[in-house]
């Protein structure tokens, strides 16, 4: 998705299966929960792309065969071309695989032009991943709460007194 963004910019919205990568779904088979949102979901979210759930059958098998195919084709592929390493893999089908595979299966669009809009921003920390928890640390005294340190992640927010508490912070610099 990020090098998409960065190559040809923003589009409109994105189509996938229900992976729970892409939605939560409290109870399997029922529909995804589009209130609590995945680091997916989220990124999408910034960025106002629509995020589109598979529920028809047809559609999710299509996926399913294009995955099929590409663990099936990838392997051999690789091999013949001696390639050991995920670097040499990557530069690969970068360089050699996609122009081949795409000659072969793209289909021209109906219409001219293109459907991207440029992206200004910073899509690096958008595109990043943001543990979304919030821990209180202190103690009761006299039935009166009493806050050492206070941590929203997801995003800037730290409030720390002078106590050493160890948390872990966000993979990312997140702006408010």
């Amino acid at each position: 998705m990020s090098e998409t963004l960065q190559k040809r910019g923003l589009f409109s919205a994105f189509y996938t299966d229900r992976g729970s990568h892409y939605f939560l779904t409290p109870k399997a088979g029922e529909k995804v929960d589009k209130d609590r949102l995945t680091q997916v979901g989220r990124a999408l979210k910034d960025l106002k792309i629509e995020h589109i759930p598979s529920y028809n059958l047809q559609a999710r098998g299509r996926t399913e065969r294009v995955w099929d195919t590409l663990q099936k084709r990838l392997p051999p592929l690789l091999r013949r071309e001696r390639i050991k390493t995920i670097e040499a893999a990557n530069r690969w089908l970068s360089e050699v695989y996609l122009a081949q595979h795409n000659a072969r299966f793209t289909v021209s669009a109906a219409e001219g032009g293109t459907a991207f809009v440029s992206f200004v921003g910073d899509l690096e920390n958008i595109l990043c991943s943001r543990p979304l928890a919030t821990a209180l640390w202190g103690a009761r005294f006299a039935g009166v709460w009493l806050p050492s340190c206070y941590t929203t992640w997801g995003d800037t927010t730290a409030i720390s007194s002078t106590s050493a508490v160890s948390a872990s912070a966000p993979t990312c610099a997140l702006k408010p």
